[in-house]
C-alpha cells in the first residue's frame, strides 16, 4: 500500500510541474476598454451622419419643386466619418465650361450657406468635426461638371 501512496504523490508533483511549466495562452484577439469606447464612439458618429443625411433627404421634394424640371435627380449620401454629398443631376445637358465657371463664381455663395446652415447643423446632430460637405453637379448622361468639398472655413 505504501508503494500507491508513493507512486500517486510522484505522478501529482509531476503534473503540478508540467502544468507550472505551461505557459496560460493570452486570451484570443483581447478587446481594452479604450478599443470598446473607441468602437461605441464610431458607431454613434456614423448614427449622427446617418441622422443628418436622412433629414436633407427629407428636403430633395422641396428642392424639386422649387426648381420644376431643372434637374432629373437628387441625392443625399453620407460618407462616414464626416462628409455629406449633395449630388444634382440635371435634367437637360448643361456646357461643361459655362457650368464649372458659373459654380466656381458661386463658391462663395456656397462656402457661406455651409458655415451659417450645414455645419452647425451637422454639429447639432453630433457629426464629428471637422464637418465637410461635397456638392456635384452632373449632366443627364453622367458627366461632371463640377464638384467641390467644403470645410468650415
Amino acid at each position: 500500500m505504501p508503494q500507491w501512496g508513493s507512486r500517486i504523490a510522484i505522478a501529482c508533483a509531476l503534473t503540478m510541474a508540467l502544468v507550472g511549466c505551461t505557459p496560460t495562452p493570452a486570451p484570443p484577439d483581447a478587446i481594452t476598454q479604450a478599443e470598446i469606447e473607441a468602437k461605441q464612439r464610431l458607431k454613434q458618429e456614423n448614427a449622427a451622419l446617418d441622422t443628418y443625411v436622412e433629414a436633407e433627404r427629407a428636403t430633395i421634394p422641396a428642392i424639386l419643386e422649387s426648381a420644376p424640371g431643372m434637374y432629373s435627380e437628387v441625392t443625399v449620401e453620407g460618407v462616414y466619418p464626416d462628409t455629406v454629398l449633395f449630388r444634382y443631376v440635371y435634367a437637360d445637358v448643361l456646357d461643361p465650361a459655362f457650368a464649372a465657371d458659373y459654380f466656381e463664381g458661386m463658391v462663395p455663395t456656397f462656402q457661406t450657406m455651409c458655415d451659417t446652415t450645414v455645419f452647425p447643423g451637422m454639429e447639432s446632430a453630433g457629426v464629428p468635426g471637422p464637418q465637410k460637405v461635397t456638392f456635384s453637379f452632373f449632366n443627364v448622361d453622367g458627366s461632371e461638371l463640377w464638384s467641390k468639398t467644403f470645410e468650415a472655413s
